[in-house]
């Protein structure tokens, strides 16, 4: 049942039909506050970056970026000019989005915070399993936090 819009889809896909651009890659799969979090940061995020500054950021340098972030995550060394690493460009965005966020954006904006400060959520689940295997199986350990990830999943919570 899938459309052909659907398949071989990448990080961000162009909808003419819709007028819009569809961003792929912040999807994180742990709840829908999530999702809207990290939406509504996107948004008030290149609303603020498309009216007041101007990045003259090498393609290249913003793929090495990206591959850098995917294997190290917010402690990922960067070439940005706001680096030195991931997490001081995101605060640096993060801080334009809060000058350009509507209200109904700032009430998530806080969960954004959050999740630089203290990780994403792959980060989160293996330092809680590793915590968790000190005192038990690996097993035991990946099947508790797996479930208290299931309960803030069910209570539209994020998982911190």
């Amino acid at each position: 049942m899938l459309h052909r819009e659907w398949l071989n889809s990448r990080g961000a896909i162009f909808r003419f039909d819709r007028q819009a651009i569809e961003i792929r890659i912040m999807d994180e799969q742990e709840c829908i506050r999530a999702d809207v979090a990290m939406s509504c940061f996107l948004r008030a995020c290149l609303r603020g970056l498309f009216t007041q500054i101007t990045f003259n950021t090498p393609q290249q340098h913003l793929i090495q970026d990206l591959h850098a972030v995917m294997q190290q995550g917010l402690k990922a060394r960067v070439l940005h000019q706001h680096g030195p690493t991931a997490k001081h460009v995101c605060r640096m965005l993060l801080q334009i989005a809060r000058n350009h966020a509507t209200t109904e954006e700032k009430q998530y904006l806080s969960s954004v915070r959050r999740r630089i400060e203290e990780g994403n959520l792959a980060d989160l689940l293996r330092r809680d399993i590793e915590k968790k295997a000190q005192k038990t199986t690996m097993h035991e350990a990946i099947l508790t936090i797996y479930t208290r990830l299931i309960q803030h999943l069910l209570r539209n919570e994020m998982y911190f």
